[in-house]
């Protein structure tokens, strides 16, 4: 198993209650950490930290990849689902990245499966807030890959869609340490 750090995607979900950021009356985001009260208690707290998270990829291409193989290696991530644009495009990432799960060419398919957690939204950027949208209302947690979308106005319907839904969202940058970036 690959030890849970604060830098660890899914560890940042994990602990969601405290490391998320809120917003303050006027909008400003605002850090969430330790020592903030995030209103939850000890024991939603604690169902958090020993949970497994049922993650759906959405866009199983060779980002999704990098995902996929780092989410195999955590003893509390499980890939349940995979949405290609086709279902043999899906099951093809599948077997290659050895899961065990169901594959579709329909987003909401996997969305109405109560078990998935979290979306993993790789797709092509023109395709982000589609996803982001049906993935909030459905209520399903979501990683999205940069760019988060590609207009603004795209962009507020997200951040309304996941604030209404309540659900918690982060923005993944799978090169971001990169030497050649």
């Amino acid at each position: 198993a690959v030890p849970l750090g604060p830098e660890s995607l899914p560890g940042r979900l994990r602990h969601g209650i405290r490391s998320a950021s809120v917003d303050d009356e006027d909008g400003n985001p605002q850090p969430a950490g330790p020592g903030k009260d995030s209103g939850a208690s000890e024991e939603e707290e604690k169902a958090v930290v020993n949970k497994t998270w049922n993650i759906a990829i959405v866009g199983p291409g060779w980002v999704a990849g990098a995902y996929a193989e780092t989410f195999r290696k955590r003893d509390d991530v499980r890939i349940g689902h995979v949405v290609g644009r086709t279902v043999d495009g899906a099951s093809a990432f599948a077997a290659e990245h050895g899961l065990d799960c169901p594959c579709s060419d329909s987003i909401q398919t996997a969305l109405k499966n109560p078990a998935i957690d979290i979306v993993g939204v790789f797709t092509p950027h023109h395709l982000h807030a589609q996803a982001v949208l049906a993935a909030a209302k459905a209520g399903k947690h979501i990683i999205i890959e940069k760019p988060v979308c590609l207009t603004l106005p795209d962009l507020k319907a997200m951040r309304a869609a996941v604030r209404d839904a309540g659900v918690k969202t982060i923005i993944g940058f799978v090169l971001r340490w990169n030497p050649l970036l």
